[in-house]
């Protein structure tokens, strides 16, 4: 899991994470999942282009969410395994969106079939 960790390095930049939200939120509300899906990978490529953890984190949680909903589970189980890297680089759990990260990483792996490792 450390492999994938990259809070580590300096930010060059961040990703304008609200208005991304902002955006993936107006694609909700049509539900039109394949352009919030591209939406997410795009900015998912921004962030780490910019070693944005926070960004990348935020990102990573709403793809973590919506390939739940799409069903897809190679997509969510490896959102899941990058989140929860960094999170692990980041030290212990230190705010409410930490959390709510944790609890949609483990709601995503019992979805798919992993509830046991869910709880470890």
């Amino acid at each position: 899991m450390q492999e994938k960790c990259s809070c580590s390095k300096e930010p060059i930049g961040t990703i304008p994470i609200v208005r991304v939200i902002d955006k993936i939120d107006e694609m909700f509300e049509k539900d039109d999942l394949q352009g919030a899906k591209r939406v997410l990978e795009y900015w998912e490529k921004e962030a780490k282009a910019l070693n944005d953890t926070k960004g990348l984190l935020e990102v990573l949680s709403e793809q973590i969410g919506l390939y739940r909903k799409l069903g897809d589970k190679e997509k969510g189980l490896a959102a899941v395994d990058e989140a929860l890297a960094i999170l692990v680089c980041n030290g212990t759990c230190s705010s409410v969106g930490d959390a709510t990260i944790y609890l949609n990483c483990a709601t995503t792996m019992k979805a798919f079939g992993k509830a046991e490792e869910a709880i470890k």
